[in-house]
């Protein structure tokens, strides 16, 4: 992605071609500037890298026209992302929902609410936990008499963001309801098991969690 820009100059230094494979739906100077990753000198690094990898690779005709004016050597390259839906039906035609629950120890009775994705700043979990404090703070009392609610992060990753999360949840006393969890292959179990799914991300090119979550008829 575009966080790995640096590999395109090394691999130039190693005779390597490097392929990019870019979904952040951001133009590079926005990116990095909004989310405080590089300073403004790195930038033309970034946008020269681009340029010239072997291959710069998107999921969506929608990102690959924010990054037009970089394909300067046409190498640019789009493959259409898709979902295997008749594989999710199967999938959750054969799974149960409460079995599910009860594999992961989770109660069988509660409102589930799952985040999916990659625990980081890009997806956006800093503003799922500020919604779940702002949304018991707000409606907690007429949340009580439908049971319990609990709230899903799956995809934690160890780093500073993850840490600066687990913060949040302690100092907003949320750690009761809400739950981070590893990052796993068995990502359908999690779909399947879900009441509500919710995406917090700022930038995406081909949500597949979206599409996904809709196969699952969340």
């Amino acid at each position: 992605t575009m966080l790995t820009f640096w590999l395109v100059p090394l691999g130039k230094l190693l005779d390597i071609p490097v392929e990019l494979y870019i979904h952040e739906s951001n133009t590079p100077r926005r990116f990095f500037a909004e989310h405080g990753l590089a300073s403004p000198e790195v930038i033309p690094l970034i946008e020269t890298a681009i340029s010239s990898a072997s291959r710069v690779v998107f999921t969506a005709r929608s990102t690959w026209d924010i990054f037009a004016e970089l394909n300067v050597q046409d190498n640019f390259r789009l493959l259409n992302s898709w979902v295997d839906i008749p594989r999710i039906e199967e999938f959750a035609a054969r799974n149960d929902k409460a079995d599910l629950r009860q594999k992961y120890g989770l109660d069988p009775d509660a409102t589930l609410v799952v985040n999916i994705g990659s625990v980081c700043q890009r997806k956006g979990q800093h503003i799922f936990v500020r919604a779940i404090d702002h949304l018991l703070k707000t409606h907690g009392e007429a949340l009580a008499p439908h049971g319990k609610i609990e709230f899903l992060m799956v995809g934690a990753r160890e780093g500073l963001y993850l840490e600066s999360i687990e913060q949040d949840i302690e100092l907003m006393g949320i750690g009761e309801v809400a739950k981070l969890l590893p990052e796993t292959l068995d990502i359908y179990d999690w779909y399947r098991l879900a009441d509500i799914f919710v995406c917090t991300s700022f930038e995406e090119s081909f949500p597949r969690v979206l599409l996904e979550s809709a196969c699952f008829r969340l």
